[in-house]
């Protein structure tokens, strides 16, 4: 387990000694006092009136009441500060690792199951650390403390004592195990269920539009039901577990009963002894019953744990060798590429060279490998064989803060963050100016729409830019791209949903975007690209042909059909009528 908690936190987990040693005192604090009370009762019971020795025995177990009052502050306020300094730990390692994962690790899974694990399974962890942990150790603690006493004072009934824990300890260890198997299950269920409430949230217009909202949405009902009756279930199993563990405990009280009764009977010990001995052992089994309590929960709370550790276990994308590198050109060469994911091939031998400062246009039928040549170049994956180079360099070679230092980046989806428009432009470079950012701003085509708002460039935009339209969000990060000013633009074509305005307005901002770059277009609609230096085909993730636009149409290929169908479509449309 704290091999595990170690992985997960980093190296240095030295601050979750200190709680576990103030939690050890607590609980020798609380067995103090009782063991205090076992030499003061005899005095007390014979003689009937209180002496020195009980005025000296009172003042102990005050002093103990008062040191554990002390330690116990310790223990909980060291432990909830080690929870969550361990749960943000957690939480910026993952962060970081999540950063040098490849792409092929998010298109596995869910973002549910990754927000998971960085809030919810984060969460238990913190509580397992802060909480469950110290409790348990203060409350194994304390029993171990009178055990070594009553062994020394008492063997033969420590002895019965002993038994009935050990005839405890099987149903003990099937809770544990129950638990942990459970627990494991139950947050896979915690994963679907996520995926499928941020599906819903992301998909609620759609929803609404086909009335599906609510129960009639049967995928995220189905998902919530599953996991509530798992949870019903999992309760009940582990009350009735942890209900016969402690009927075992308490009956092991009712034969200690009955030992120092045959004890007394036999003369071998009085009856006051007897006494003290029981209410010993009543403080020797109350927190046995609390200890399996928070070890069932340290266990369950360490299933997030196991999950979080699944995604420390995903390997990085190798880093490069600490050596300086200079790119003296920005050249793209793919070098008889292959590639593949999901058991499929992507890319089959695949060479071109995109030179500086021209623009290659990727094209092809939906699925032909354009999207993934884009995030090759951009090192999202890494190739199975032969090399993608910048400047002649294997961009393995390149370490991230050059490689993508000189990269911009437009995909199709555009991601803006909640927040204002501004600083969503600044991502392109966070230390550009006001006048800066309204300058690509200009150039980009959006100043006007963004002084439109209340606010202008203080306008917060919401989630995923919710408040603006497909041609506004592409505006902005072409302005985005523009403040970067990187040297090579990679560009995937958003405009086979845009209205013929919105359309216009795009290719504008990309032809100011791209002066003097090397860009590389994933192209849908091909007037776009018909001044390209080169067109590239991809069908089935091959080359079938390549050339300029001109040297395209006379092959008579997937291209020129194309274009004959797209200008068909164009010439259908009905015109507007502006009289």
């Amino acid at each position: 387990m704290l091999k595990t908690i170690k992985n997960i936190c980093g190296q240095d987990i030295g601050y979750l000694k200190s709680p576990l040693v103030y939690s050890v005192v607590e609980g020798a604090l609380l067995a103090a006092p009782y063991i205090v009370l076992a030499f003061l009762l005899p005095g007390l019971l014979l003689a009937g009136q209180p002496d020195n020795e009980f005025w000296v025995s009172y003042g102990l177990i005050a002093l103990f009441f008062a040191l554990r009052i002390f330690v116990t502050r310790k223990s909980y306020s060291g432990g909830m500060q080690a929870g969550y300094r361990a749960g943000a730990a957690i939480r910026l390692n993952m962060g970081e690792h999540l950063r040098k994962l490849p792409m092929g690790f998010f298109s596995q899974r869910d973002t549910g199951e990754l927000v998971n694990r960085l809030f919810q399974n984060v969460g238990m962890v913190e509580m397992m650390i802060g909480h469950f942990m110290s409790q348990a150790v203060s409350n194994l603690a304390a029993p171990l403390a009178l055990l070594a006493f009553l062994l020394i004072t008492a063997p033969f009934l420590s002895g019965v004592m002993l038994l009935t824990l050990v005839a405890a300890f099987p149903l003990f260890y099937v809770l544990i195990k129950m638990v942990d198997k459970d627990c494991d299950k139950r947050v896979q269920m915690l994963d679907v269920a996520n995926s499928r409430i941020l599906e819903y949230l992301h998909g609620i217009t759609v929803f609404k539009a086909f009335n599906q909202t609510g129960m009639g949405f049967t995928r995220l009902a189905r998902a919530l039901a599953e996991l509530r009756d798992f949870s019903i279930r999992f309760e009940l199993k582990s009350f009735a577990a942890s209900l016969v563990y402690s009927a075992v405990l308490e009956m092991g009280f009712v034969v200690l009963i009955y030992a120092g009764w045959q004890m007394i009977a036999g003369g071998m010990m009085e009856p006051y002894g007897l006494l003290i001995f029981l209410i010993l052992a009543l403080r020797f089994y109350r927190p046995l019953h609390r200890f399996a309590e928070n070890a069932a929960l340290t266990r369950g709370s360490f299933s997030g744990a196991k999950a979080i550790h699944q995604v420390f276990e995903e390997k990085e994308i190798p880093a490069p060798e600490k050596r300086p590198v200079e790119l003296s050109n920005f050249e793209i060469r793919f070098d008889r590429v292959s590639f593949g994911y999901k058991g499929k091939k992507v890319l089959h031998d695949f060479s071109f060279v995109a030179p500086e400062k021209t623009m290659t246009a990727l094209v092809g039928p939906s699925g032909s490998g354009k999207s993934t040549v884009t995030k090759l170049i951009a090192r999202f994956w890494d190739v199975d064989q032969g090399a993608v180079k910048i400047g002649g360099v294997d961009a393995r070679d390149l370490p991230p803060e050059i490689l993508l230092g000189n990269m911009s980046m437009v995909f199709q989806d555009v991601y803006l963050f909640n927040d204002t428009i501004l600083n969503n432009i600044r991502i392109g470079n966070p230390e550009a100016s006001l006048e800066e950012v309204r300058k690509v701003a200009r150039e980009a085509l959006c100043h006007d729409f963004i002084e439109a708002f209340p606010k202008g460039y203080q306008t917060v935009i919401g989630e995923g830019g919710a408040t603006l339209s497909g041609g506004e969000k592409q505006r902005i990060a072409i302005a985005r791209a523009m403040l970067k000013n990187a040297p090579i633009v990679l560009l995937d074509e958003a405009t086979a949903s845009l209205d013929p305005e919105n359309d216009r307005l795009i290719q504008k901002a990309v032809e100011r975007l791209v002066k003097s770059k090397n860009l590389i277009v994933i192209a849908h609609r091909l007037h776009t690209i018909v001044k390209a230096g080169q067109i590239i085909v991809l069908e089935d993730g091959r080359i079938t042909q390549k050339g300029d636009h001109e040297e395209l149409i006379k092959q008579n290929g997937w291209y020129a059909q194309m274009w004959q169908e797209q200008k068909s479509r164009v010439a259908l449309r009905p015109k507007r009528n502006h009289a």
